[in-house]
């Protein structure tokens, strides 16, 4: 299967994929729909990507390296959701094929890059789920990072709940945290008119906002 995106005035579009690729996918769109974020495999696995209307599809390793960041001893695993300007995105990476990070990345040129290696890195009680950056905030879900022994799978399978935390795009800083009564599935969060919606292991739908 292959990424691509929709137009008035162009229909389909083919993303394509990356040298020595045969899929793509699309996980997130920018407002205007001229940046797609997503994921393409190539004969060395698969590559988390960004598309763009001027470059077309590229790994987010290579942006990241090429504007500075030191990606020794990292993996970038995913592209959850890119800014509505198409600036920022934001991610889950792996730090010395360990420890799972959430990162946000500034690639417009205009601010500061955040590095995923340290200027912003926030240690969570739990695995990521689902991550929104909506305005400031960054906002984070998933299930509680510690293990029963007598239920070795509770906290996989929603057993113990979920948890989500707003976080400082800026800095990386805790905002505040919730617990949830089921946490999300696997990239089940958006924003959407000031109101926060996670739809859930139990098959519902919560949502949260004034």
């Amino acid at each position: 299967h292959e990424a691509f995106r929709w137009t008035e005035a162009g229909g389909m579009e083919s993303l394509g994929y990356l040298p020595g690729g045969t899929a793509s996918a699309a996980t997130a769109i920018s407002a205007d729909g001229a940046v797609i974020v997503g994921a393409s495999n190539t004969i060395n696995g698969d590559e988390v990507v960004r598309w763009t209307e001027l470059d077309g599809i590229e790994p987010i390793t290579d942006l990241l390296s090429s504007s500075g960041v030191d990606m020794s001893g990292w993996e970038v695993v995913n592209a959850y959701d890119v800014s509505a300007d198409g600036s920022v995105i934001v991610g889950s990476a792996i730090e010395d094929g360990r420890f799972w990070q959430g990162y946000t990345a500034d690639l417009s040129g205009v601010l500061p890059l955040l590095d995923i290696s340290g200027s912003v890195k926030t240690t969570y009680d739990a695995d990521v789920c689902a991550m929104v950056l909506a305005g400031d905030n960054l906002f984070v879900s998933g299930v509680p990072d510690r293990i029963d022994p007598n239920d070795p799978l509770a906290s996989f399978e929603g057993r113990m709940g979920g948890q989500l935390h707003a976080l400082s795009a800026s800095d990386g800083s805790i905002l505040s945290k919730q617990p949830l009564d089921s946490p999300p599935v696997f990239d089940g969060m958006i924003a959407a008119g000031g109101k926060l919606y996670i739809s859930t292991l139990s098959h519902t739908l919560t949502c949260l906002g004034p």
